[in-house]
C-alpha cells in the first residue's frame, strides 16, 4: 500500500488482477475490499476509506 495525503492506494495493480482471478471476481471488487469498510448507520449505507493501516490489517486478515 502507498498514500497520497490522506488517500490509501494499491501500489501494484498486477497483484489485485491476480488476487481477482484466484477470487473469480472483478478487480474493482477487491480493491473495494481491500481499502474500504462498508458503514451502516439506520438507512444510510457509508463506504468509509481505510488509512494505511487499516488496509494493512485488512490485507493480513484476507490473506489467512
Amino acid at each position: 500500500f502507498g498514500s497520497d495525503g490522506d488517500v490509501t492506494l494499491i501500489e501494484n495493480s498486477k497483484l489485485v488482477s491476480v488476487l481477482g482471478d484466484l477470487l473469480s471476481t472483478k478487480d474493482e471488487n477487491v480493491e473495494k475490499a481491500l481499502l474500504y469498510r462498508t458503514v451502516a448507520t439506520g438507512r444510510d449505507v457509508i463506504d468509509k476509506q481505510h488509512t494505511h493501516q487499516e488496509a494493512s490489517y485488512g490485507r493480513d486478515a484476507l490473506a489467512k
